[in-house]
């Protein structure tokens, strides 16, 4: 499988919303028609676009979306939303995180994230495992007891933000940096702009 084929088979599972677990579903019957080497190059694939995903500035914009909230597994998940949206989405978005403000799938309100239903949350935490349970009913070996799989791939429970970090509690800073999803939060928040992302 290659770039194009990893797409391919994301925009297939479009017609479910992210955090939907038939969407999951559908992905795992996808992977399941295919080899094991494609299996492991789906997952390569997606740890890649993970990784390209995770930049400070994707961070701040997550950290502007959510009103402050959501560090640690909910930025994980908030990276495996962006690539449900689609690679033109995901590619525009991470040059320029910004842009999420146009995505028509982000929650409202923008920054108060205690008014959302569970269901309008960014994330896609059933992409996680996909891989691992198709490659199980395919092969009918444990995801990561084949030596290709532990090759290629490695844990992303501590993932290195790629970039330059600046302050993020700082209005200013935002504004500056993230003026869209910034202008778009500020009327939503409550008692001002939390401190310590």
């Amino acid at each position: 499988m290659d770039l194009d084929g990893f797409w391919a088979l994301i925009d297939e599972s479009r017609v479910f919303a992210a955090d939907d677990p038939p969407r999951s579903q559908r992905v795992i019957k996808l992977l399941e028609r295919l080899p094991s080497s494609e299996i492991v190059d789906f997952e390569a694939l997606k740890d890649q676009m993970i990784r390209q995903a995770d930049t400070v500035g994707v961070l701040a914009a997550h950290n502007v979306i959510t009103g402050g909230y959501g560090g640690g597994d909910f930025y994980f998940y908030f990276l495996h939303w962006l690539v449900s949206l689609g690679r033109q989405t995901f590619e525009r978005v991470t040059a320029d995180p910004d842009t999420l403000v146009d995505v028509g799938e982000l929650p409202e309100p923008i920054g108060n994230y205690r008014t959302w239903p569970d269901e309008r949350w960014p994330h896609w935490e059933g992409l996680i495992s996909v891989a691992a349970e198709a490659y199980a009913t395919v092969t009918g070996n444990e995801f990561g007891g084949e030596v290709d799989v532990r090759d290629i791939t490695r844990s992303l429970s501590d993932p290195d933000t790629r970039g330059e970090f600046w302050d993020m509690d700082d209005p200013g800073e935002l504004a500056t940096r993230l003026p869209q999803l910034y202008q778009a939060a500020v009327p939503n928040l409550r008692g001002g702009w939390p401190q310590g992302f």
